[in-house]
C-alpha cells in the first residue's frame, strides 16, 4: 500500500518542474478539469478548482512576460516585495495541489477505506477523512444523496482554504493584498477576456451589498485574506454559482475540454 508521501510523489510527477511555472500551472488546471470530467457527480471541488487554478495562471504571467526571479518559500517569507508576493501565489497553487489532487486519484482508484487507512489519526487531514466520508455517503445515496454530495465538496474547499490558502496569506504585503482584494472574481469562464455575467461574483462588490454586519465584526474593509470574509463570500455566492452553472451552463463541455487540452501530456 502507498503512503501519503508516495502518492504524493506519484502525483506529482504528472506535472513539470516548478521552473516551468506557466506550464506547471496549466498542467494543475488540466488535472483537475479531467478529475472532474472523471466523475462530475462527486467531484464538484475539482471543477471549481480548475476555474480557479486558470485563473490563477493569468497572475503569474510575469514569470514569463518580465521573468521573475523563483524564490523557495522561505525566501520568499522572509521578506516583503512584488516577486515575493508573486512566488507565494505560485507555493500556494503547488500547495494546494500537493494537499488535495493526491486524495482524489486515491479515492477514485480504491475508495474510501483505503483514505480511512492513510488519514485516521493524522492532524491535517481530519476535516479532509470527514469531506470523503460524506462524499461515499452521498454517492452510496444516488439521487438522494446529492446534498451530501456538495457539502463534502464545501467542506474540501473549507479545508483548502484554512489549511493551505491562509497561511500564504497571513504572508502577503499589504499592496498585494489589497490588489487581491479589489481583483478577486470568479465566472467559470476560461476567458480572461469575456466575463460570463450569468455566474460572475466579485468579492469586493458582494461584501459591500452583503457583509456590511462581517465587516464591522471583523473591523476590515473587504479584504479576501481575512479567512471569515473570503469564506463567506466562497460559501454563500461562488458555490452557489458553481451549482447553478452546472445545471444550466450548454457551454460546461466545451470549456472543460479546453482546460483538459490545456497540458495534453497528462495522462
Amino acid at each position: 500500500m502507498k503512503t501519503i508521501a508516495e502518492w504524493k510523489a506519484h502525483t506529482e510527477k504528472m506535472l513539470p518542474p516548478e521552473s516551468e511555472v506557466i506550464q506547471r500551472n496549466h498542467a494543475i488546471t488540466s488535472i483537475y478539469a479531467k478529475l472532474y470530467w472523471s466523475d462530475r457527480a462527486l467531484f464538484k471541488w475539482a471543477g471549481m478548482a480548475a476555474f480557479a487554478s486558470h485563473h490563477v495562471g493569468f497572475g503569474l504571467l510575469p514569470f514569463m512576460v518580465k521573468p521573475v526571479k523563483l524564490l523557495d518559500i522561505k525566501t520568499s517569507c522572509a521578506t516583503r516585495g512584488l516577486a515575493n508576493d508573486l512566488n507565494l501565489i505560485r507555493h500556494l497553487n503547488n500547495r494546494i495541489f500537493d494537499d488535495i489532487a493526491w486524495v482524489h486519484f486515491a479515492y477514485q482508484q480504491h475508495g474510501i477505506k483505503l483514505l480511512r487507512e492513510l488519514m485516521t489519526g493524522h492532524p491535517h487531514y481530519g476535516s479532509m477523512l470527514e469531506a470523503f466520508e460524506l462524499l461515499e455517503t452521498g454517492k452510496q445515496g444516488g439521487d438522494r444523496g446529492e446534498p451530501q454530495i456538495w457539502q463534502a465538496n464545501t467542506q474540501l474547499l473549507r479545508h483548502e482554504q484554512e489549511f493551505v490558502v491562509q497561511p500564504v496569506f497571513n504572508r502577503l504585503g499589504a499592496v498585494f493584498q489589497n490588489l487581491l482584494t479589489f481583483c478577486a472574481s470568479l465566472d467559470f469562464s476560461p476567458s480572461h477576456t469575456k466575463t460570463n455575467w450569468k455566474y460572475h461574483s466579485s468579492f469586493i462588490a458582494y461584501m459591500y451589498l452583503y457583509g456590511k454586519g462581517l465587516m464591522m465584526e471583523t473591523k476590515s474593509f473587504p479584504n479576501l485574506t481575512i479567512l471569515p470574509q473570503r469564506w463567506n463570500w466562497l460559501e454563500a455566492k461562488v458555490v452557489e454559482n458553481w451549482k447553478r452553472n452546472e445545471r444550466n451552463d450548454e457551454k460546461l463541455p466545451e470549456k472543460f475540454e479546453w482546460m483538459m487540452n490545456l497540458y495534453p501530456n497528462n495522462k
